[in-house]
């Protein structure tokens, strides 16, 4: 993701395990730089993600995988609506072989004109 001026790279997210046949995909691999925190880029990114996801390529369940001691990411995806729906305990192994816990979140097709129309108002408000 790059600024509105296109001059500097404020993050990245990504849009991956994606299962045709189920019709399910995840987002993740969210970055965005400390300044970029709580701000309408995040949103922003968001909106043009799951609109693609949901709107354009017609998948029916988006999920997010977060660790259980990332509260930052867990009330953010929670703020867009997602439901949490599982605990893997676990789930993350990290490069030092320790593992830690992870929550799933999900939304569906019909959930996201709701969560659609609330990240529109919040872009809107600025």
């Amino acid at each position: 993701m790059l600024s509105r001026d296109h001059e500097t790279a404020i993050g990245t997210t990504s849009l991956h395990s994606w299962d045709c046949t189920d019709g399910s995909l995840e987002m993740g691999g969210t970055w965005f730089g400390r300044r970029w925190w709580r701000t309408a880029a995040n949103t922003e990114t968001k909106l043009l993600a799951m609109t693609y996801a949901f709107d354009t390529l017609d998948f029916v369940v988006m999920s997010w995988r977060i660790a259980v001691d990332n509260k930052r990411s867990q009330d953010a995806i929670m703020r867009i609506g997602a439901r949490l729906q599982e605990l893997k305990p676990g789930g993350l192994r990290r490069s030092d072989g320790s593992t830690r816990d992870l929550l799933i979140y999900t939304m569906q097709r019909a959930e996201w004109p709701t969560a659609k129309a609330r990240l529109v108002d919040r872009l809107a408000r600025g």
